[in-house]
């Protein structure tokens, strides 16, 4: 793993800012809160993990809901825990072990 310092908040809104034609087309509602200045982390890792959840949860959501993202973050004594929670169509309990599967090591 490639660590060095993230500016977390500077990231976040990169990522929407290269995301702009999706977020412009759908209006999400994208909320931050308790995100750390610096972090340290492989940004690339840390931009791609942000980028895939924040455009899945624009992509799939409810047909007759806006998209809503909350991203938050949580002072563990030994890490950062972020949390993305969105309002999108969910996954089928029948489908979990097929997907989840996936990130098994």
């Amino acid at each position: 793993m490639k660590s060095e310092t993230v500016e977390t908040n500077d990231l976040l809104y990169m990522i929407q800012y290269e995301l702009k034609a999706i977020i412009e087309e759908k209006n999400p509602i994208i909320e931050l809160s308790n995100i750390p200045d610096k972090i340290t982390a492989d940004f690339t890792k840390l931009k791609q993990v942000f980028q895939n959840l924040i455009t899945n949860a624009i992509k799939f959501h409810k047909f007759d809901e806006v998209p809503k993202i909350e991203i938050s973050c949580k002072d563990e004594p030994d890490f950062w825990q972020f949390s993305v929670k969105d309002h999108g169509i969910g996954i089928k309990p029948d489908y979990f072990e097929r997907i989840f599967v996936l990130f098994q090591k």
